[in-house]
């Protein structure tokens, strides 16, 4: 790992240089679950010129003493992303300057100990810049500890980038069907204009409210079962089981809200067909 030549690199997006987001206690499944990464207003004072879109980023748990990675950061820093992140159940975050990340490659921590990692980030325990050395360094030892990338020799270098963009891909891809579900459209008439448009409605709400977090598509399939019979759903998929639960409980709940909606104006509209058509008995015996 210390020089380029001794094997195969991980393949940083042009070799830029990055940098070391820091959580702790128990705030740990939250960043990972949400895939934000968060500091106090003075931290982001230095660190704001520093965390540009494009930029790979890694994330040390203090409390745990392990390194997480590779991820990319998506978004530039920002006010609240999540008003409530870290919140431990309160009103307000103590981590106003977040941003948003995605997993680049899907590999275990490793100790903040490691002898490989000490030598390139020394005993630092604080988060800021990455050079592109260390970037390049961490992300390859990172990718070999994982089992991503193989012990070739250096005239295969560039084969086995490629080979581990197309296995990062592969993982990315896996790891999203994990959190996959169709959720039917049960007790509701979907061929029905008045519907439809309501069905659409719900699938532009959880599109805004998730943007690229979540995946949701509305879409139709013959049933097996019940002779061909068209089927209604919703195809619901994530990065992550918590992305995932959250996602799935807000279209239960708007599913749930149009069917009591629904059956309120059906209620409403047989009330209203019962008294006309006694109104007009009663002026027929008239």
């Amino acid at each position: 790992l210390d020089k380029e030549d001794d094997g195969p690199q991980f393949p940083v997006p042009n070799g830029l240089p990055g940098f070391l987001f820091v959580t702790g206690g128990h705030h740990l499944p939250e960043c990972l679950g949400k895939l934000i990464f968060a500091m106090t207003e003075q931290q982001a004072n230095a660190a704001k010129q520093h965390i540009v879109v494009g930029r790979v980023c890694f994330l040390l748990d203090i409390t745990r003493s392990l390194l997480f990675g590779i991820f990319e950061i998506t978004t530039n820093l920002r006010d609240r992303i999540d008003p409530t992140f870290c919140s431990d159940g309160g009103r307000d975050t103590p981590f106003p300057k977040q941003v948003r990340v995605r997993s680049v490659l899907e590999v275990p921590p490793i100790s903040h100990d490691d002898p490989k990692l000490v030598e390139i980030v020394s005993c630092r325990k604080k988060q800021g810049h990455l050079n592109r050395d260390q970037v390049q360094r961490i992300a390859t030892l990172l990718a070999l500890r994982g089992g991503k990338l193989s012990n070739l020799p250096a005239k295969r270098v560039a084969a086995a980038q490629k080979e581990d963009i197309v296995a990062a891909e592969k993982d990315a891809r896996k790891f999203e069907q994990e959190f996959y579900k169709k959720v039917y459209v049960d007790g509701l008439d979907a061929d029905s204009s008045h519907v439809n448009d309501k069905l659409n409605k719900i699938l532009r709400k959880m599109k805004e409210g998730f943007q690229s977090d979540v995946q949701v598509r509305l879409k139709e399939a013959k049933s097996k079962s019940e002779g061909g019979k068209k089927e209604t759903y919703f195809a619901v998929s994530a990065s992550s089981k918590y992305k995932f639960e959250k996602a799935k409980k807000k279209l239960d709940d708007y599913l749930s809200n149009l069917k009591s909606d629904l059956s309120r104006s059906r209620k409403t509209t047989d009330r209203s067909s019962s008294v006309n058509s006694n109104n007009k008995r009663k002026r027929d015996e008239k």
